[in-house]
């Protein structure tokens, strides 16, 4: 595990939270889509994992539950003492509240909610309204729950408010606001009784919605208040709480029913919740700090954290660390103290390299880390420069020469397997982006903003061979005169690849107008290269990822497109290869990158570096001090697996297999040709059951299978269409 003296950084959040799954409009769908084991990988650091979190949600006296990125959900069942880890086997983002042990709802994507009464080990997807996005989810009683849906497809009415009487499983509009008006939050103190508040955009003046009946309509009741109201919070029928964000940050309080509003305490930022645990005590927050009250709003104490607080009463809670966004925290006296429950190192890893299964190396802040027993433990080499540089990237030439890419024109140099490392500055003063060393003396650099370095000594000096506009990610040489370089033309906006066949003095430049940017290179063997990194193509969320291969040793290229970006990229064998994507995948090719298939990873984000010592054992690394390890090769396939290495002649849709069929078959398919390929399940009535594959496929042949439990026995037809190519084929279900 990595130690390390806990400090805090500036809130920079640069996580973004990603859109990873296309969901079909149905009203519900269970989601084999999204299933993901966590077999495959494990968490090295930070531990028990290092996903970014998101919420805390207490349940009783004793449960409380922590949910974040990548499907991560943490249980403990001794108020936040002690955690386990729990598999929920999906891939999405969570932000789950839990009415009970079992029963719990998370905003989903694409308008919609995922639903668990198992504790997170089952998952259902109900769609709300696909043109929004859910934001917050309140269960009132019995199998009411309320959901609120933002939209910027729809920005005059921002805050559409929908109601559930069976647990979500279908939805009606409850609350569609008045022209230009935004709804920030809602609470229900009773059944019957709501509120709902907001802004008039046009000339931010608060709005107030009130429903007396359950939701069925809602009136509006008069605000005057040259402000937005932010969050809102009842304590009774009468007794309400807001928070507000414009002119000037405040809570106000009503007690008739939000007749009337008094200002009842000034607040020194914008506070986003506002929480009340009885007609006393409660605390209004945002993620550095929260404002407190014992005494129903008369006085407010604020307490300063570190963290982004979840009380379970005035006195105990849990925190997330603003950064990293991976660490829990907890407190037992109302905020004054947080104790570390996330154990290890939260510092940027930017690149991972391993001489043997023992020992290995992490590039990071100014510092390697060393491991000499399988990543369980890790000691740091600290450069003591003023400049505190970054290390980008690292890489070994033998066991005990390695070197290290440093920003401000420097690398550092080891010969004695990392115990000391020397400086040598290079003739510039740019980052050291990418290294390889072909050779013991012979090694290439290419920097940041495109300048081709090289060295004939050892790395002891370094001459600029030339220099490009753009920003590059990585280098790979293949001998003393052969390699290439990857990154974007700073006026084309393209990906482009740099060419050299004779040891830098000409360089060939090639622009992929299909790729928006590479990140990283690799190669299986001397003539088979990739550049890996993102088509142009923005789809509204995100870009796509794109992994361009040559076989004939840079001379001609052919593009894989993927559905998320591709980070980094690395090669164990000739013909096994690893790409790491979003989303809680990890690409991967068994046949020299012909085909790219997706495996299950437990990391949420993207690793910046990737390494793998052999076929089975390999490690990530990424922000915050993420660290992940396999031995198994990687996570299990994800959907649809290319299953020969032969390219089909024709295209083809088999009959699944078996047929009938409970609860689940196999179908298979033929692709002649690199297609975009979509097969879809349908009912007798032609209706969309769900899509099984949509997405860019190399020429292969491919299973993927169907899981029907949560459908009725009966007939059902699924169709495949791969570019001119559509062929349908019918299957029964019989339970």
């Amino acid at each position: 595990m990595l130690i390390h003296n806990k400090s805090y950084y500036i809130n920079v959040n640069t996580y973004v939270m990603r859109k990873t799954l296309l969901f079909s409009a149905l009203l519900f769908i269970f989601i084999n889509g999204i299933l993901l084991s966590q077999s495959g990988w494990f968490w090295q650091n930070p531990l028990p994992q290092g996903n970014y979190l998101s919420n805390v949600s207490f349940v009783g006296s004793q449960i409380v539950y922590v949910s974040g990125a990548g499907g991560t959900l943490l249980k403990s069942t001794n108020d936040g003492i002690n955690f386990s880890m729990l598999q929920t086997n999906i891939r999405d983002d969570l932000n789950l509240s839990f009415i009970n042990e079992n029963t719990g709802f998370s905003p989903a994507i694409n308008g919609g909610i995922l639903r668990t009464t198992t504790g997170g080990t089952s998952w259902e997807y109900f769609i709300i309204n696909p043109d929004f996005e859910t934001s917050r989810i309140q269960f009132v009683s019995g199998t009411n729950i309320f959901a609120l849906l933002t939209s910027e497809i729809i920005p005059d009415r921002s805050g559409r408010i929908y109601k559930s009487t069976d647990l979500g499983q279908s939805w009606v509009l409850s609350l569609l606001p008045s022209s230009n008006t935004y709804i920030k939050s809602f609470h229900f103190p009773a059944q019957n009784i709501g509120y709902a508040v907001g802004s008039k955009a046009s000339v931010f003046t608060s709005k107030i919605y009130k429903t007396l009946n359950s939701g069925i309509s809602w009136d509006s009741v008069t605000s005057n208040f040259n402000t937005t109201f932010n969050s809102v919070f009842f304590t009774d029928l009468n007794t309400g709480y807001v928070t507000t964000t414009y002119n000037s940050s405040c809570i106000l309080k009503t007690t008739n029913g939000a007749i009337n509003w008094i200002n009842i305490d000034s607040l020194s930022s914008i506070h986003n919740d506002i929480v009340f645990f009885n007609g006393l005590t409660g605390y209004a927050k945002n993620n550095a700090m929260f404002t407190k009250t014992t005494n129903a709003g008369a006085n407010w104490e604020v307490v300063y954290t570190s963290c982004n607080p979840f009380m379970r009463d005035i006195n105990n809670g849990l925190g997330i660390d603003n950064w990293p966004e991976n660490f829990l925290l907890r407190t037992t006296n109302s905020g004054e103290n947080w104790i570390p429950f996330t154990t290890g190192y939260f510092r940027d890893l930017y690149g991972v390299f391993f001489i043997n299964e023992l020992t290995g190396f992490i590039a990071s802040e100014g510092r390697i880390y060393k491991t000499t027993n399988s990543g369980n433990n890790w000691s740091e080499f600290i450069f003591n420069l003023p400049e505190g540089p970054v290390a980008e990237n690292i890489m070994f030439i033998n066991e005990n020469t390695g070197y290290a890419g440093l920003d401000h024109g420097k690398i550092a140099k080891t010969t004695n397997c990392g115990t000391s490392w020397e400086i040598y500055k290079t003739s510039t003063f740019d980052h050291s982006h990418g290294m390889s060393f072909p050779s013991t003396d012979t090694g290439y650099i290419i920097t940041k903003y495109g300048r081709l370095l090289r060295t004939g000594n050892g790395g002891v000096n370094w001459t600029l061979l030339n220099f490009f506009s753009g920003v590059f990610g990585h280098t790979c040489f293949i001998d003393n005169n052969t390699g290439f370089a990857a990154g974007v033309g700073i006026y084309s906006d393209k990906g482009i690849l740099l060419i050299t066949r004779n040891g830098g003095a000409t360089i060939d430049s090639v622009i992929r107008n299909s790729a928006g940017n590479f990140y990283d290179v690799a190669k299986a063997d001397n003539n088979t290269w990739f550049a890996a990194g993102r088509t142009d193509e923005y789809n509204g969320y995100h870009y796509k990822g794109l992994i361009c291969r040559s076989t004939d040793a840079g001379y001609n290229w052919t593009d894989y497109v993927l559905p998320e970006v591709i980070q980094s990229i690395n090669f164990s064998s000739v013909n096994t290869g690893y790409a790491s994507s979003y989303g809680g995948v990890m690409y991967k090719t068994t046949n020299k990158g012909n085909s790219w298939f997706p495996t299950r990873c437990i990391n949420g984000n993207t690793s910046r570096g990737l390494f793998f010592i052999n076929d089975l054992t390999g490690y990530a690394v990424g922000n915050a001090g993420q660290i992940i390890k396999t031995t198994t090769g990687g996570g299990e396939l994800i959907g649809i697996q290319p299953v020969t290495n032969e390219i089909p002649k024709s295209f083809s849709l088999s009959q699944n297999y078996p047929n009938p069929f409970n609860p689940s078959t196999v179908i298979s398919f033929h692709l002649a040709v690199n297609s975009l390929a979509k097969l879809v399940v349908y009912d007798i009535l032609g209706r969309e059951v769900t899509v099984l594959v949509n997405e860019q496929l190399t020429s292969d042949t491919y299973e993927v299978s169907w899981d029907g439990s949560n459908f009725s026995s009966g007939v059902y037809f699924y169709r495949l269409e791969a570019g001119e190519y559509s062929v349908t084929n019918k299957m029964v279900l019989l339970k």
